[in-house]
């Protein structure tokens, strides 16, 4: 890809970060008689999706990878990619044939000096946080365990 085609991809895959760059493409090709003599029709969109299956290296989680798709349209969109941790491949099914590129959430950069740590203090779990309302909810219950009792009681003529 050139510099402007790279550039847009940085820029619309957004949290990712592209690892490689593909130009996937098909062409019909008829010969009429002799190589040099020939048409090509090059495929752009499909009339059913396919899938592609790409082999990763060793030392890449396939289960982190997504790839951004580049439409003919000028577009771009973030498709997701399976990961077959026997056969080290990607799979991702598509509609058409142009770039792509293969990229992974990028991981947030950890700072670990010391004076960039802000000064907290250490809070204690907090215990018991909600027991006014479980007090307040079981005292409801056992009033209303109380009154259906006594009227049941009532109602058979126990109580007088």
């Amino acid at each position: 890809l050139n510099e402007t085609q790279v550039s847009n991809f940085e820029e619309k895959a957004g949290d990712y970060k592209i690892s490689s760059y593909l130009d996937i493409s098909l062409a019909q090709v008829i010969y009429k008689g002799t190589k040099d003599a020939c048409w090509e029709n090059k495929i752009k969109e499909l009339k059913k999706e396919a899938t592609i299956t790409l082999k990763v290296e060793e030392d890449v989680d396939g289960n982190e990878i997504v790839i951004v798709h580049e439409k003919h349209d000028g577009t771009y969109e973030i498709i997701p990619a399976t990961y077959d941790p026997e056969t080290k491949t990607i799979s991702f099914v598509t509609s058409s044939f142009s770039n792509y590129a293969i990229a992974k959430k990028a991981k947030a950069e950890v700072n670990d000096k010391k004076e960039d740590i802000k000064d907290t203090k250490p809070s204690n779990p907090q215990t018991g946080d909600h027991i006014t309302t479980f007090v307040s909810m079981f005292a409801i219950a056992t009033v209303g365990l109380v009154v259906t009792i006594r009227v049941g009681r009532n109602k058979k003529g126990i109580l007088q």
